[in-house]
């Protein structure tokens, strides 16, 4: 396995370097061009005008994107939490309150948990 990823990690590497170098080039080619543009600018202002665009376009507040919160964006998130932390913490204890032995409900419930996750996470990656 870890030579897998390895391998992975090297492939992933070559084929994104050039092209974040690139992306690199071209943002800081279009700072430097704002900067000569506007020399009177404040670095400190723009910093914090810059800090602010980046939170907000990451929160998805730039452009006409929909809210993440809106009840589709909800409703998955409450999916992933359940069906990664809260589902199995109700069968676990549905287990210690049925059946009583809790080391035999950990092997229960982690074996439940490998077959059952797999088949579940095309539901998972849906947006």
């Amino acid at each position: 396995m870890t030579a897998y990823m390895l391998a992975g990690a090297t492939v992933f590497m070559f084929l994104e370097r050039d092209n974040e170098v690139e992306e690199r080039k071209k943002y800081n080619d279009s700072l430097n061009l704002f900067r000569q543009k506007y020399p009177q600018i404040n670095e400190t202002d723009l910093q914090i005008l810059l800090n602010a665009h980046t939170e907000a376009e990451s929160a998805g507040f730039i452009g006409n994107k929909r809210p993440r919160w809106d009840f589709s964006g909800a409703f998955y998130f409450v999916g992933t939490v359940v069906s990664t932390i809260g589902f199995e913490i109700i069968i676990v204890w549905w287990l210690t309150q049925h059946l009583g032995n809790k080391s035999q409900i950990g092997v229960i419930s982690t074996e439940w948990k490998k077959e059952n996750n797999l088949k579940l996470v095309p539901v998972y990656m849906s947006p």
